[in-house]
């Protein structure tokens, strides 16, 4: 395996996956993320794809509430937490 690194030096990588666990956690969406060839991911790109998928649950799912948890640097779970209580 080759790895990437940036001009910078930081290590990239090719890809990475996303797992987003609907109300009851019974089923997950999975996104698999991978670079065109020859690039990949720092670690600002993927903190960045989790915010926006963090705004798309928001907004999918606005009366629940959701963990992120990091299995691995590679792989990310939105586990549901439950819902929201009323103010």
């Amino acid at each position: 395996m080759t790895l990437l690194f940036a001009e910078s030096g930081a290590q990239l990588v090719r890809e990475f996956r996303i797992k987003i666990f609907r109300p009851g956690n019974e089923t997950a969406k999975v996104l698999k993320m991978r670079a065109p060839g020859g690039h990949g991911y720092s670690e600002k790109d993927i903190d960045a794809i989790l915010e926006l998928t963090a705004d798309k649950i928001e907004k999918d799912f606005p009366g629940h509430e959701y963990a992120l948890v990091p299995v691995s640097p590679v792989q990310f779970n939105f586990v549901h937490r439950g819902e929201r209580a009323s103010s």
